[in-house]
């Protein structure tokens, strides 16, 4: 059963990094992977949100395998703070800030 969670707690890691790859680049150079990159607006705030998200990811991975019970119930309350904390910037990374360039322009219509 221990290695099972190490294994699961390997593949959070490399999850990990691969969040904290994306969200170098959209920090240093504002390259986005395809996916993102359609709907974003802001990707700089893309990348801290995606920093933070391998950081929350990463600790849980480490709180799985190494912290004690009493320990484990603050670092996984953190750790879920700081996932649900990234989930909310890169979402506000698709919407332009105040004052943005282009809020003149008309909005696409959404409802098809």
């Amino acid at each position: 059963m221990h290695q099972v969670v190490i294994c699961f707690a390997m593949l959070m890691g490399v999850a990990a990094l691969w969040s904290a790859g994306k969200g170098i680049a959209a920090i240093t150079r504002g390259r986005l992977f395809a996916r993102a990159g359609r709907h974003v607006v802001r990707p700089r705030v893309f990348g801290w949100g995606m920093l933070v998200m391998a950081v929350g990811v990463a600790s849980l991975a480490v709180e799985m395998v190494v912290l004690t019970d009493p320990i484990r119930w603050v670092a996984r309350l953190a750790s879920f703070g700081l996932v649900f904390l990234a989930e909310r910037t890169v979402r506000a990374s698709r919407h332009p800030g105040v004052g943005s360039v282009g809020l003149d322009r008309p909005q696409p219509d959404r409802r098809a």
